[in-house]
């Protein structure tokens, strides 16, 4: 089985153009994606971009993804007001960047929620 910090980094590599070293990923949990339905796990990892690579993906326009598997991804940015208003994710990714988003407050609070 493949390490899950290797295969985010390859897929962040494939997926959104972006290469970082290991040591920039934090880690966050291992969940079910959707209990209800399936065993999958999916493992969470969060990254804080530097302005350079922030505008990078801004202004990345062309398909990425392995043309191999036909597989085609493109890089969105959005606000967290948008993302909610505009019904724009499915609730496991909803849940997913809720706990990024909790955990950084905690980190810059000192506290807990």
């Amino acid at each position: 089985m493949a390490d899950p910090r290797s295969v985010a980094l390859q897929e962040l590599r494939e997926e959104a153009g972006l290469a970082i070293g290991p040591e920039r990923l934090q880690k966050h949990h291992v969940r079910q994606v959707a209990a209800t339905l399936c065993t999958h796990r999916a493992h969470l990892y969060s990254v804080e971009l530097t302005g350079p690579e922030t505008e990078k993906l801004r202004a990345a326009a062309a398909a990425h993804g392995e043309a191999a598997d036909s597989e085609r991804t493109y890089v969105e940015m959005a606000r967290l007001g948008d993302i909610m208003a505009l019904n724009s994710v499915d609730w496991s990714t909803l849940g997913a960047i809720l706990e990024v988003l909790l955990e950084a407050s905690r980190v810059v609070t000192g506290g807990t929620l």
